[in-house]
């Protein structure tokens, strides 16, 4: 399929109060918005994580840790912690 074939999909979510863009470049149009469906479940999923305003989000269940405790998460929530620590360190 050559470059001349592809046709660009935009397609928009709203998700984190903002809204995301994703701009696809396929031929068929039907498997353009799948991709774009399936990068907007992972930005909601991130967001039923990381959320501080839903109370059963891993972030919310964190943030009411008092200090010792701890709270098994998600590995995603685990890993942006983690850069988020060392980013903060350098």
């Amino acid at each position: 399929m050559g470059d001349a074939a592809l046709n660009l999909h935009r397609f928009a979510h709203e998700a984190m109060t903002v809204t995301f863009e994703a701009v696809i470049a396929h031929a068929d149009a039907v498997l353009a918005r799948q991709a774009a469906g399936a990068a907007f479940a992972e930005v909601d999923r991130l967001e039923r994580l990381m959320s501080r305003f839903d109370a059963c989000s891993d972030i919310a269940q964190v943030n009411r840790l008092a200090p010792g405790e701890c709270v098994g998460v998600d590995m995603s929530v685990f890993e942006c912690l983690a850069t988020a620590a060392e980013l903060w360190a350098d």
